[in-house]
């Protein structure tokens, strides 16, 4: 045996594909080269009759035409293979045996190129014929002959959810999944009658289950899927004695699980698995069956963020699954984790207050914020719903029930609800009349006898029980010995709505809309959630044009409308000396390591939303009347013992005579505990301020401690 060393060249053949070239040796004429070059033509051009024609009889008696066809395009088409090419290096000849090294270029738009090591044996025979020894190593060299390609893909893990303190919301992980195992159970009826039992299921859906997966011949039949922390230890204890009920934790059922169930599911949100319609949109035509997309809350909002990019591998796997060869891995990168600006502890401690005082009697919201950054730290929208009723690809029955509830569980009051704000709409125009110069701390509403006219002839804004027909307003407390002289002071702390709607009536329309444009209420704020707009009027002109609307828009009614997560930004002005945040409730997001480990990839930094909309000076101003508001006056029912805060209660009619709005914003002034609580109540008329008062106290406890 002698090593040919041989230049090599490039040869042009008439059956070339796409530009195919051939590399191969120039060889001696003795027609071993001739048979190896027509050989590695037909492969190019992917002429297999012809490549199979050249096969020895050893060789074809191993596998018909159809199967050598199949052997070459299985893994080809699998690739996505468009161009093949050769190239030969050296060779190795014999008497009867020519062995030539080459290397198999497979070039692909999808995966790049393949290069291939291989070797094709030239055999000569006593008539002279030259025939290829074949073998599956001649498609690509590490396949053998019981070998067989898969192509999978690897799914990207969905980001998982975090609060603030890095407490996990919601995981990826499996449901507890109880099954029959059919191959060791006795009796299906028995089996089935046990687990019902122990499951508090019905018998015959059980049995039916077994039933249908044993003429099916399958060896298992899923009874049940149970979110953790669901399946009592009286129950399990159960299972495990009947002959054949399984249960596994860590294999079955992936599920999307929300640790603390209802806690913040309006923000969170849920997911569910891609459907025939969403397929229709592009953005998710290319997904796998079972990949979740998110429906509500963050988990919509930000899914491109949470899903991930799949992987691929390609790979051959022996007849016995004992041994597989990788041809090709790109490994899933997974979604990102996010953090929320939430701490879990102080949203579940505003849960409980709410489910405690609210219960059947009203609908409402609370927030919690850092006026300092706008960080949110707790959203409550109530009533709520258990995010665990869309944890697997198939939601529980219960799911119809939340669609058809009447008290709208999955509607999101924090910032789809719009309320009149009511006298926590005060200070904003305390704002407006300050800084405009129009009224000071002590400005005085004119006495009683002293009638403000705004005229034109028209029904006008009437207190109750008067019979006035024009715009007129008239002082209600100004003869009170307990009051005396009705000053802004006094106004704020006893929520006066006669004071304001002559203020802004005082200020006029052109300033009161400057004004309210100023202080972001005709415009959603910024958020990372879609924020309904607030709005100061249905139109501008409805306000130049009715001065009983501008009285009435002034102390928080007429057609002012505002969503909780606004109107508590909104007061983040008395944290930060007159300019008020932005409110956010994405902290970061991050990739994860094997260990756990966040590394931040992007972080939310607090920004001004509005900067200088009041003076610093009329911000402490107000500061010290809104403490003595929560000290002495209507606001007192939220006073902690031992905290400073600066409040203000307010109550919107609805314009039925059944329900009302009631409001509480407080402000925690003391050092170190700048938080805000902002706390709407929609219930029935007189239950609404114990509602809201009870609520706030609560939350202020809770953060005191």
């Amino acid at each position: 045996m002698k090593i040919l060393k041989r230049i090599i060249c490039v040869v042009l053949t008439a059956a070339m594909l796409g530009g195919t070239a051939v590399l191969f040796t120039s060889c001696a004429a003795d027609g071993f080269s001739q048979t190896a070059q027509d050989y590695f033509s037909a492969l190019c051009r992917r002429d297999y009759e012809s490549m199979y024609n050249m096969l020895t009889p050893q060789s074809s008696a191993r596998l018909s035409l159809e199967s050598f066809k199949e052997y070459h395009d299985k893994v080809y088409n699998l690739l996505g293979v468009n161009k093949i090419s050769v190239e030969q290096g050296e060779t190795v000849a014999s008497s009867n045996r020519i062995v030539y090294n080459y290397v198999l270029v497979l070039d692909t738009d999808q995966y790049g190129q393949f290069r291939y090591d291989s070797t094709l044996e030239v055999l000569k025979k006593l008539d002279k014929f030259y025939l290829i020894e074949w073998s599956p190593s001649n498609v690509i060299s590490p396949m053998n002959w019981d070998d067989r390609i898969y192509k999978t893909t690897l799914r990207a893990k969905r980001g998982e959810i975090f609060d603030c303190n890095g407490k996990v919301l919601i995981k990826n992980q499996y449901a507890i999944t109880v099954y029959a195992d059919l191959t060791k159970v006795q009796s299906i009826s028995e089996a089935a009658a046990g687990a019902a039992q122990a499951l508090a299921l019905d018998a015959q859906s059980l049995e039916s289950k077994m039933q249908s997966a044993a003429d099916s011949k399958q060896d298992t039949a899923v009874l049940a899927t149970i979110i953790p922390g669901e399946l009592t230890i009286e129950a399990e204890e159960a299972l495990k004695l009947i002959d054949g009920i399984k249960i596994d934790r860590d294999s079955m059922t992936p599920i999307r699980y929300a640790v603390y169930g209802s806690a913040a599911a309006h923000t969170i949100g849920y997911s569910t698995p891609v459907t025939a319609e969403d397929r229709t949109k592009e953005e998710y035509a290319d997904l796998l069956n079972g990949t979740r997309i998110g429906r509500t809350g963050v988990e919509k909002e930000y899914d491109s963020v949470l899903q991930g990019t799949n992987g691929t591998e390609i790979y051959l796997l022996s007849a016995d699954a004992r041994t597989r060869t990788s041809l090709y891995k790109k490994e899933a990168i997974n979604g990102l984790d996010i953090s929320l600006t939430i701490d879990i502890d102080i949203q579940l401690a505003a849960e409980e207050a709410m489910k405690e005082y609210y219960a059947d009697r009203a609908s409402g919201t609370t927030v919690v914020n850092d006026p300092k950054t706008g960080a949110i730290k707790a959203m409550v929208s109530y009533p709520s719903f258990d995010l665990n009723i869309y944890a697997t690809d198939s939601p529980r029955e219960d799911a119809s029930d939340l669609v058809n509830d009447e008290s709208l569980p999955l509607f999101n009051r924090l910032t789809q609800g719009r309320y009149a704000p009511g006298s926590v709409f005060k200070t904003m125009t305390a704002i407006m009349g300050l800084e405009t110069g129009t009224v000071n701390l002590n400005t005085a509403f004119p006495y009683e006898d002293e009638i403000i006219s705004m005229g034109n002839g028209t029904d006008g804004w009437k207190p109750k029980g008067s019979a006035w027909v024009t715009y007129i307003i008239r002082q209600h407390f100004a003869n009170s010995a307990s009051l005396g002289k009705l000053s802004m002071k006094r106004a704020i702390a006893y929520s006066d709505n006669i004071y304001f709607g002559w203020l802004g009536m005082q200020l006029g329309a052109e300033t009161f809309l400057e004004w309210a444009d100023k202080l972001g209420f005709k415009e959603a704020a910024p958020f990372d959630l879609p924020l309904q707009p607030a709005s100061i009027a249905n139109d501008d002109d409805n306000l130049r044009n009715d001065a009983k609307l501008l009285a009435d828009t002034a102390f928080g009614q007429g057609e002012l409308l505002v969503t909780p997560v606004q109107l508590a930004a909104a007061y983040s002005i008395f944290g930060n000396e007159g300019s008020i945040m932005a409110p956010y409730v994405i902290n970061y997001t991050a990739d994860t390591d094997s260990e756990g480990r966040h590394h931040i990839i992007s972080q939310t930094q607090p920004y001004t939303w509005i900067a200088n909309a009041a003076s610093a000076r009329t911000i402490n101003d107000l500061l010290e009347i809104l403490e003595f508001t929560v000290d002495s006056a209507t606001g007192k029912a939220g006073y902690v013992r031992g905290m400073r805060i600066a409040g203000k209660t307010g109550t919107a009619q609805t314009g039925n005579e059944v329900t009302e709005i009631g409001w509480y914003a407080g402000y925690i002034i003391d050092g170190g505990k700048n938080y805000s609580v902002m706390v709407q109540t929609d219930g029935f008329i007189g239950e609404t301020s114990d509602i809201k008062h009870a609520t706030v106290k609560a939350v202020f406890n809770y953060l005191k401690d």
